[in-house]
């Protein structure tokens, strides 16, 4: 490393320092810190290592994600990076980043990050909660190629592996590595970086669930047909099929472009109106997202597909429909309302004491890696003219409600001005 670049990384380092002291005389809490009560002294939350859960990354769907707003504000600060050119197919694979179209900007002050271990856990000595971190307690130099490199690089791997899978330390260097050639950082499972690579898994695993209910839910207000309780419930039966297993077993027809019920015949494999627009408004603003250096420039059919993501949204579909199966929209209470692990990955039951696993997740894996890429094709053509569709008629609505309120207000001016004369 240069001369000129280790003074300004000691100096760096130093200032940090010297504001730490200052923020331990003051004992207030101010943006950029963390309280350390066994400890009793502050640290800067840049610096510090907690724990994956008191970090909030949790299986619990991501219920306490950071506003989309503050994401979508983040992901938009980065100026030049492309993101407009959209590719179905995915890598995992390491590939030389070209540097000529990197647009973080150069980092060169940050060559190292400091890793002190928080002694207890870190809470905020304001209100006495944990602290769940944000990319704010990144040096800031990181915060925008956090938000708009790794966050989509890391959404994008973990659609290709099985819901509610944990990318290890190791998976999570490579990521880092790849987007911070530059930086020398050590993740761990204690790691700020691991834990904020975590939440945003979370984040994005969660929002499945609200883009399954809002299609349902939009469904059942459009639709003429399904305006009466009965007719909800009736719709929701015969979508989710006649047994439990329905769904493992493919004989679900919300999982199905066409359902012919008479005789059985069906089409389109996981190409199911819901499902899609779930795809479409959960997963593909991340594969928009993701720049151009990072994305595979090719078609190559034997590249690992959304194959998580695909099974996310058929499982958000599932839990949406089961909400509404009544007729009538009812969530359940605390936990059981979570689309999470906990929830909706397999897992082991007891039955009549016998330990038998349950596997639909892994069976519905099996059968979306075993789709061809013709398949794939239409699938995620789908997804994406449901997201498109969607997002028009958002910017729709947006549109004729910034007219009445123009309207309402040339009409609230002129009664004025009618008085005032």
């Amino acid at each position: 490393m240069p001369a000129s670049s280790k003074a300004r990384t000691t100096s760096s380092i130093r200032s940090l320092s010297t504001a730490d002291a200052s923020t331990r005389s003051t004992r207030r809490h101010t943006p950029g810190t963390i309280s350390d009560r066994q400890a009793g002294s502050t640290l800067p939350v840049a610096h510090a290592r907690v724990t994956a859960a008191e970090a909030g990354e949790s299986n619990d769907g991501g219920l306490r994600d950071e506003p989309d707003e503050e994401e979508r504000a983040a992901l938009n600060t980065e100026k030049g990076v492309s993101s407009n050119q959209e590719s179905p197919v995915f890598t995992t694979a390491p590939c030389p980043i070209d540097h000529a179209q990197q647009t973080d900007g150069a980092i060169t002050h940050v060559t190292h990050i400091p890793a002190i271990i928080a002694a207890g856990p870190v809470v905020d000595p304001q209100t006495g909660r944990k602290v769940r971190f944000a990319t704010d307690h990144l040096d800031p130099q990181l915060r925008a190629p956090f938000n708009n490199r790794l966050t989509p690089l890391t959404r994008i791997v973990m659609a290709t592996h099985t819901p509610w899978y944990t990318l290890s330390a190791e998976e999570r260097q490579g990521l880092f590595n790849r987007v911070f050639p530059n930086v020398q950082h050590q993740i761990t499972t204690n790691d700020l970086i691991y834990a904020l690579m975590g939440n945003r898994v979370t984040d994005w695993q969660s929002k499945f669930g609200s883009a399954a209910m809002t299609a349902v839910d939009s469904k059942f207000s459009n639709d003429l047909m399904l305006l009466t309780p009965e007719s909800r419930a009736a719709y929701c039966r015969e979508a989710l099929g006649a047994s439990s297993r329905a769904v493992e077993a493919m004989k679900a027809p919300f999982l199905w472009r066409r359902w012919r019920e008479s005789d059985g015949r069906k089409q389109g494999r996981f190409q199911g109106e819901l499902v899609l627009k779930t795809l479409g408004c959960a997963h593909y603003p991340v594969i928009q997202s993701l720049p151009a250096d990072l994305r595979l420039h090719n078609n190559n059919e034997d590249e690992p597909r959304p194959c998580g993501a695909l099974i996310l949204a058929v499982l958000a579909v599932e839990r949406a429909l089961g909400v509404w199966r009544t007729g009538v929209k009812l969530i359940p209470h605390g936990s059981a309302a979570y689309f999470s692990a906990d929830n909706w990955a397999d897992k082991t039951a007891i039955v009549h004491g016998v330990a038998k696993p349950q596997q639909k997740v892994k069976k519905l894996m099996d059968r979306a890696r075993n789709l061809d890429h013709s398949a794939w094709q239409a699938i995620l053509t789908g997804a994406r003219a449901a997201y498109l569709s969607q997002k028009a008629s958002q910017e729709k609505q947006a549109i004729v409600v910034e007219s009445h309120s123009d309207i309402s207000s040339a009409q609230s001016d002129g009664d004025f001005s009618a008085e005032d004369e």
